[in-house]
């Protein structure tokens, strides 16, 4: 259930940006996304999965060497191989989500900054403006 809720959550930049048009012909109709809401949301949701990630390689790396310890009695756990299984495969599912989110992040920055940069106009760049 996480995962599905995780994929269909992973574009919302991809979903909610709106491009600026390159036919617009006044600042005032520029219809586009100029809030970072979107990229922020797939920003945070990045930052998860690629937690998750390096959690799951801690756990199944860290069980591997309890495993190999020389004190380790098996029959004290009921878990057994599976920890390690499932934490690497956790890990392994949640290289490419967060690698998903950060595309939909990169994205949404991208196409903000342009809308932001549209709606400014050509003359109000008051650091490039010669004397």
């Amino acid at each position: 259930m996480l995962l599905v809720v995780s994929v269909s959550a992973t574009r919302c930049s991809f979903l909610t940006v709106q491009s600026v048009q390159e036919n617009h012909t006044s600042i005032d109709r520029i219809k586009c996304t100029s809030t970072k809401t979107a990229p922020i949301i797939d920003t945070v949701g990045a930052i998860f999965f690629a937690l998750n990630a390096i959690a799951g390689f801690v756990v199944a790396s860290s069980w591997e060497d309890k495993k190999s310890d020389p004190d380790f009695d098996p029959s004290e756990n009921d878990l057994g191989p599976s920890v390690s299984a499932y934490a690497l495969v956790h890990a392994l599912v949640s290289i490419p989500l967060s690698l998903t989110y950060v595309a939909s992040a990169a994205y949404g920055y991208h196409e903000t900054s342009k809308c932001a940069e549209a709606r400014r106009g050509p003359f109000d760049n008051e650091s490039e403006t010669e004397f």
